[in-house]
């Protein structure tokens, strides 16, 4: 129940922020920037709306979750499903909490950002591609550290067919993961400090392009070892 309050206050919180902006800006205002941090599009005020719209969408996701898990929870008398089923509710609630606050941040930059664009409008203008880098970063960062704890699940976690195959295949790969996922987020961090936002988000990209087919392919080679280990089991 905590972490569904911090969930729902971090996304009022944001909702108000939002409108609180919105009223401040005329009808057309600055609604996407380039790589260099330079506008490319106007577009409607209201379509700053779209991010608190994701963010209440995740509510709906998270807490859809949550109580799928608590329904294991009420009728199963397996131990083993009810020590998964709050392993990853626990996962679950610092991801959730994680992730608001991710896009929390990034929407008040993206309004102060598009604020700052308006004529006669006397504020610092900032990076907000280097930002970005820094709050995406710290969150693979937070995040990988726990990912490991899931357990066999099909909503948080490393999830694909081949880690999903047995609790050793699941098990491997999302520990792979997790530790992957805090190198990649230690490396794309310090390139959102050291460097501008735009050479910052090709750091982001080329760093995730190189991660994500290592990831796979770890995982596949895993898979593969506990079908051929399964096979000559059943063959002896």
């Amino acid at each position: 129940m905590k972490i569904k309050i911090i969930n729902i206050l971090i996304f009022v919180a944001s909702l108000a922020i939002t409108l609180a902006t919105l009223s401040a800006m005329p009808d057309t205002v600055p609604v996407h920037f380039d790589i260099h941090g330079v506008v490319d599009r106007w577009g409607s005020k209201y379509e700053m709306l779209i991010m608190p719209g994701v963010m209440l969408a995740m509510l709906g996701f998270w807490f859809g979750n949550d109580a799928f898990y608590k329904k294991k929870l009420g009728t199963s008398t397996d131990e083993k499903v009810i020590a998964e089923a709050r392993a990853n509710m626990k996962v679950m609630d610092v991801t959730s909490v994680i992730t608001s606050l991710m896009f929390a941040v990034i929407n008040t930059v993206t309004l102060y950002a598009s604020y700052s664009q308006l004529d006669g409008v006397a504020v610092k203008e900032v990076d907000i591609l280097k930002i970005l880098a820094i709050v995406m970063g710290v969150s693979f960062v937070l995040i990988g550290n726990f990912m490991p704890k899931a357990k066999n699940n099909r909503n948080v976690g490393f999830r694909l067919p081949w880690t999903r195959y047995n609790d050793v295949t699941w098990s491997k790969s999302n520990r792979f993961a997790g530790i992957a996922m805090v190198i990649v987020g230690i490396v794309i961090t310090l390139g959102g400090i050291i460097f501008s936002g735009n050479i910052a988000m090709i750091i982001m990209l080329v760093t995730l392009a190189v991660a994500l087919p290592i990831l796979t392919i770890y995982a596949y080679t895993v898979h593969s070892k506990e079908v051929k280990k399964n096979n000559d089991q059943k063959q002896s």
